[in-house]
């Protein structure tokens, strides 16, 4: 932005936590602007508000031109650069520990940030962002930060310090969980869904898991519970060898529309790895692909891997990343894949769902008059059954014949028909609109 944009009821807006030094870079900025002879210049921080007004000029002229670095023009042009904007982003990821000075600045930087962030919610937030990177080191630096203020992180920072402890149970160790667990636990008799959810991916990551069941229904009392929170207490029902357990949430899941995320298939072929002899491996790998057959589940390509990665390891198979054509046959190995397969029971109640929701829908006479749906009902009764059936406005317009004449379309129509004929059994069927019978005189 300008200078002039900077500029604001003869103030110069300027958010110093995002420079080092800030007086003096506003002074050295008025410098390259000899008109302007004096402005209120507002220094504010989070903690406690002061406002200085003063003299730019006398302020300049009494400072020595050696305490002042030389700083380049385009500071004023632009003051907030990509560096700036990412430096949050790059502390969060990076670093392992700040002192109490860098962690007022970075604190300060959010706030300018994000409007919505408060000085309230503002260590929530912090341990959330080190929650997104798991950096626990520097989620300890900022708890130690709070302690040397005198204070005592709220309900939902230790909330959120709990669930990051969960993430990295290798490094803190399960003591530590369940010391924060009792933290909060202390404070309030029932937690919220959030707490409930904290608790959970924590407490499924210890020896202790079944304790994060019982916080299931407190969740779905107040919202649904999301599939991250299922996953976590299905893989760990499978790591500590409770399947049962596991394949009843999945099934929870299922029932929901819910899939589960990677966690819980790593985790099988995990277990699935640790087992001793090669049968005890092959069917538990049989296992998993039916579920996944059987709840319609696609995994994701980190969950290939591994699968492919064990065959090939630990029960010496080869494997191939193939295109599976639409008729179903492998061809990599010839095999042919089975078709879903519907039993006389759930046709008739796919028939019957089919009528009211595809057919008889809220726009069907919008094309189609109560007479002639009608007429036509009485047709398929009267000619049933029938083995095919063509859409003839769609198949005549199949072959880039939407600009030709009504003749062209038809004779494509015509032997499209007698090729059916000779290679499909049982009676066809051709469904038109009326508009098709001006294409031919007969």
């Amino acid at each position: 932005m300008s200078l002039q944009q900077c500029l604001q009821n003869g103030k110069y807006v300027w958010p110093i936590s995002r420079h080092l030094g800030g007086s003096f870079h506003t002074c050295r900025v008025m410098n390259y602007h000899s008109a302007i002879k004096e402005l209120n210049i507002s220094f504010s921080s989070k903690i406690t508000v002061n406002v200085t007004n003063f003299h730019v000029r006398h302020l300049c002229n009494s400072v020595a031109p050696g305490d002042l670095p030389e700083l380049p023009r385009n500071l004023y042009i632009q003051p907030v650069g990509d560096k700036a904007n990412s430096m949050p982003k790059d502390i969060f990821r990076n670093k392992t520990e700040m002192s109490s000075t860098e962690w007022e600045e970075t604190i300060a930087f959010i706030l300018q940030e994000d409007s919505q962030v408060t000085v309230h919610c503002c260590d929530a937030v912090v341990i959330k962002k080190c929650l997104q990177h798991c950096n626990y080191s520097l989620a300890n630096s900022y708890l130690d930060h709070i302690a040397r203020q005198g204070r005592e992180p709220n309900l939902a920072t230790l909330g959120a310090y709990l669930q990051l402890c969960g993430q990295v149970v290798d490094q803190c160790g399960e003591e530590k969980i369940f010391e924060v667990y009792q933290r909060i636990t202390s404070q309030v008799k029932v937690l919220d869904s959030t707490l409930s959810k904290s608790a959970i991916l924590a407490l499924s990551s210890t020896r202790e898991w079944k304790k994060a069941l019982k916080h299931l229904p407190i969740i779905r009392k107040m919202s649904e519970i999301c599939r991250s929170t299922y996953s976590a207490i299905i893989a760990s029902a499978f790591r500590n060898g409770e399947y049962d357990t596991g394949f009843h949430y999945l099934d929870v899941m299922w029932q929901e529309n819910k899939l589960p995320t990677d966690q819980v298939f790593l985790e099988w072929v995990k277990q699935c790895t640790a087992l001793k002899t090669t049968e005890e491996k092959k069917a538990m790998m049989e296992t998993l692909f039916h579920k996944l057959a059987t709840y319609e589940i696609f995994p994701t390509l980190p969950v290939i891997q591994e699968i492919d990665l064990m065959y090939k390891e630990h029960l010496a198979w080869f494997s191939s990343y193939v295109t599976i054509p639409s008729s179903g046959k492998c061809p990599a190995c010839g095999g042919q894949l089975k078709s879903p397969e519907l039993d006389e029971e759930e046709f008739k109640q796919l028939q019957k769902e089919f009528m009211p929701r595809v057919l008889h829908g809220s726009d069907i006479f919008l094309s189609t008059s109560p007479k002639e749906w009608k007429i036509f009902q009485e047709f398929v009764d009267k000619h049933k059954p029938f083995t095919t059936v063509v859409d003839g406005l769609n198949a005549s317009y199949s072959s880039g014949l939407i600009n030709s004449t009504p003749g062209k379309r038809v004779n494509f129509l015509r032997d499209l028909i007698v090729k059916l004929e000779r290679n499909v059994e049982g009676r066809i069927l051709v469904i038109g609109r009326n508009h098709m019978n001006a294409w031919m005189p007969r």
